[in-house]
């Protein structure tokens, strides 16, 4: 989705679902789930997916065409959002009561695959996922992303564990909206100990498959359980490079404020730092040449 605010719907406004005087009718979001029990409300306007079959999906050839001179790979987010959408009045303040409505996936894809070829670009497959997502995901050839601290605990899924990762895919250990690996450690430590029996049974999940009970190994080894695993392709936020805890996390989702300011400091990367991830990247035959 792009910003009610941004050039793309100003200047193409009948390819967006808006009223007469330019505001959204309906806004984008997510549904209630486990990062944020009213939904997510993003704000975003959404498609007018009819408009954009009748022209063949010319604004989002251009789109991906504009993003491909720029970038090697382009990432999708919110995939799902190809395949059903939730959709909420733009009166509704909170995501409460949006609804799902199916989006042509098919047919943008075929018109991408027609001007592209095969297609460079990351599924974000996260969130409310269904067969039929996936399916679109593997039609095209598109790899998903596979996130580590998903794969414990009782709502844990072997989807997620970096043992299970096929090798078309991409493998974090958190993303934008995830805590930093050291904080969601922490944090399910505090927990525990506070007499969370699911933290408790999580905490226990991680040390036997990670081999620690230290945060700061934890986060190591998280590292090193990405790179081990058959994904093809491996990405580790900063803050994990760095061992940091969640007060440098990037954004809390469903909140507005202090999200995304986080920044790097100068001097941070230091080269013992830069020697222990080429070690690992060589041992574990990601470094160009090796593998």
């Amino acid at each position: 989705f792009v910003s009610h605010q941004s050039a793309d719907v100003w200047a193409h406004q009948n390819t967006f679902l808006l009223r007469d005087d330019g505001y959204p009718e309906f806004v984008a979001g997510a549904p209630p789930d486990a990062f944020a029990h009213d939904g997510q409300r993003w704000g975003n306007a959404l498609y007018d997916w009819e408009v954009h079959e009748r022209t063949g999906f010319a604004w989002w050839i251009e789109r991906i065409r504009r993003q491909l001179e720029l970038f090697d790979v382009v990432r999708l987010d919110h995939f799902i959002g190809f395949r059903r959408y939730w959709r909420i009045p733009s009166e509704s303040d909170t995501a409460m009561d949006g609804c799902w409505i199916n989006a042509p996936g098919e047919k943008l894809f075929d018109a991408l695959t027609d001007a592209f070829g095969r297609l460079p670009l990351i599924a974000e497959d996260l969130g409310s996922v269904t067969q039929e997502v996936w399916d679109l995901r593997d039609r095209y050839h598109l790899p998903g992303m596979k996130v580590l601290q998903f794969g414990f605990g009782p709502g844990g899924t072997d989807l997620h564990r970096p043992d299970c990762y096929p090798r078309e895919s991409v493998a974090y250990t958190g993303t934008h909206d995830s805590d930093t690996t050291r904080g969601w450690y922490e944090a399910l430590r505090h927990r525990a100990a506070a007499g969370d029996g699911h933290a408790g049974q999580e905490l226990q999940h991680i040390h036997e498959y990670m081999g620690t009970a230290d945060e700061a190994d934890v986060v190591l080894a998280s590292v090193r359980a990405l790179f081990e695993s058959p994904a093809k392709t491996v990405i580790v936020p900063v803050q994990d490079i760095l061992g940091l805890d969640g007060r440098h996390r990037m954004n809390k989702p469903g909140t507005n404020a202090n999200n995304w300011k986080w920044r790097l400091r100068d001097g941070a990367l230091e080269a013992d730092l830069a020697k222990q991830l080429r070690s690992m990247t060589q041992q574990t035959n990601r470094l160009p040449g090796t593998g």
